[in-house]
């Protein structure tokens, strides 16, 4: 009779521990041996890059300027009656990204557009003045009135290089075109352009 309930309280204490054993859908899991359990999970995110680009005011009055027979000097911000910067915008986000901004000026014409109505774009220079960067961890260059560059395209007259991640600046540039002193008195017009790459 004694041999009888030691073979029951056996079977018993067995099949309680089966309980504890983990099987193979718990392999996130843990099993409570001490008083911490923990269990890891792999976690991803993305960050997705966007674009360069740059805004610019739509209209700007350099002044109005008397007529000289030795040649005008018409000088001025490239900007509109709100004050209204140049923006660069970098959300790319790159490792090592950088941009440069370069300037191109028309011919600017009055009246009909004849040679003494005409001040090539090839006279006109510009210069950044003092650019405001948010990614400081770069390079900054930027153009002065000491320095001004030739609106052709061939020079940046503002840049930034070498940063990491996103970066925006802003700055108004200044504007300087030589009028001839052969040429007729009015309203000129043309487009300065200002890229971005």
């Amino acid at each position: 009779m004694r041999k009888s309930i030691a073979l029951a309280v056996t079977a018993a204490t067995t099949a309680g521990l089966a309980a504890f054993v983990p099987t193979a859908a718990d392999a996130a899991s843990c099993t409570v041996t001490t008083l911490n359990c923990g269990a890891s999970t792999a976690t991803t995110f993305t960050i997705t890059g966007g674009t360069l680009s740059i805004s610019v005011p739509d209209t700007a009055d350099l002044g109005t300027y008397a007529s000289s027979a030795t040649g005008t000097t018409v000088q001025g911000l490239l900007t509109d009656a709100s004050n209204t910067p140049t923006v660069v915008t970098d959300t790319r986000g790159g490792l090592l990204d950088s941009w440069q901004v370069a300037v191109t000026a028309s011919d600017f014409t009055t009246g009909g557009g004849t040679v003494p109505e005409t001040v090539l774009g090839s006279t006109v220079t510009a210069w950044s003045g003092n650019v405001t960067v948010t990614n400081t961890g770069g390079t900054k260059t930027q153009t002065t009135s000491t320095a001004p560059v030739a609106a052709t395209g061939a020079l940046p007259i503002a840049s930034n290089t070498g940063y990491a991640g996103n970066d925006s600046a802003s700055y108004t540039p200044t504007i300087s075109v030589l009028v001839p002193g052969t040429n007729a008195s009015g309203t000129y017009s043309g487009t300065i352009t200002q890229t971005v790459s």
